[in-house]
């Protein structure tokens, strides 16, 4: 082996500092160090460090950061936010710009938050470490080295800090109101990833995702915009909730593999590949049938929601080619992760679309 390689092993000090600072000593000398590889000896698990790399061009900090923090969901958490907004003011629903601000602010920090110590707890624990210079090749700003998890660490309780701030004259001013969603909050900063609850590698991550992106966030932003509920309001939560989660579950299906060598616990582990696989047509029809209670109550026009259907085409096309695919490293499921985010992002762009067209032409 060369000199410019290290190896360290699972569960040691060494490890977790060179994960954590991204550097590491030796013969007396601090070095900088990229992880490389997951190796396996017997049943322990080593990890390959390039130490002292040249240097390299890295990307912008948008870049880096928007690897780091998944800024992804953070999209579909605006555009819930959003469709809350239009579809309240479809009903002639009076907005509050200042409780809004604060509650649309607070909740994408508590997001990225949330992102950023999962993205730490699953560096510490080699998760998706052998997909690095895997089949997909879909490394993050972490892995790559380009944000350590030190800095990161600070962000995090940044955003945490700045998501108290927001949340606080939000509860002074609705707290029986909103008390449980701020519970809600404050077990996902710390026990979404975190001990003792770990909630994302104990099963219950798809749950957490479901009711935190969807029915409990609909509702409270409902509350901060309008300081009222409605079915409606319910309906998007759940459909909005059942998006995030198809869209979780497609993001897990070409990691099968490693997320049972992690240790993880998932639906498509659960379920096994093959029945999995087909999860996504049933995730995207109840998306459209979590309407129905918004329709029996007359919240909202039929009209508008039977033209909700034109937002199953595109889903249900990923679904057939995830349908196709034998395993997790099918060519099926090749660039899956970028397909998923699009299809998610036009799901949102006509929400919004159909609900400005039947709240300014249709009134409401």
């Amino acid at each position: 082996m060369s000199a410019r390689w290290v190896s360290l092993e699972q569960g040691t000090d060494e490890l977790r500092s060179a994960l954590w600072t991204g550097f590491v000593t030796l013969k007396g000398e601090r070095l900088r160090a990229v992880p490389r590889e997951l190796i396996f000896e017997g049943e322990g698990r080593k990890v390959l460090f390039f130490v002292d790399p040249p240097q390299r061009q890295v990307p912008g900090f948008l870049k880096r950061w928007a690897g780091a923090l998944r800024w992804d969901r953070a999209f579909f958490l605006l555009g819930t936010a959003l469709w809350v907004g239009v579809l309240g003011m479809a009903q002639d629903w009076s907005f509050r710009w200042s409780t809004a601000t604060l509650a649309v602010v607070g909740a994408l920090a508590l997001h990225l938050a949330v992102n950023a110590f999962a993205e730490i707890q699953d560096t510490l624990r080699l998760v998706d470490f052998s997909r690095w210079y895997g089949v997909s090749r879909e490394s993050s700003a972490v892995l790559e080295g380009w944000v350590t998890l030190e800095a990161l660490s600070r962000v995090g309780w940044g955003f945490l800090v700045l998501s108290f701030l927001c949340g606080m004259p939000l509860l002074w001013w609705h707290s029986r109101a909103l008390l449980p969603m701020a519970v809600m909050g404050a077990v996902s900063a710390w026990g979404y990833a975190h001990q003792p609850l770990s909630l994302k590698y104990r099963g219950w991550g798809e749950f957490f995702i479901f009711l935190a992106s969807g029915p409990a966030l609909a509702l409270a932003l409902s509350w901060c915009f309008f300081e009222r509920w409605s079915p409606a309001m319910a309906s998007l939560g759940f459909c909005v909730g059942f998006w995030n989660l198809a869209y979780h579950h497609s993001g897990n299906l070409p990691d099968a593999d490693q997320d049972r060598e992690s240790g993880l616990k998932t639906w498509v582990l659960r379920l096994g590949f093959l029945r999995a696989r087909w999860l996504l047509f049933p995730l995207s029809l109840l998306s459209w049938l979590a309407w129905a209670p918004a329709l029996i109550s007359g919240a909202v026009q039929p009209l508008y929601v039977f033209a909700l259907v034109i937002l199953l085409v595109p889903q249900w096309a990923l679904a057939l080619r995830v349908s196709r695919a034998s395993g997790c490293a099918s060519i099926w499921l090749v660039g899956l992760r970028r397909r998923a985010w699009r299809v998610q992002l036009g799901s949102f762009i006509g929400a919004l679309m159909l609900s400005l067209v039947f709240w300014c032409y249709l009134g409401g």
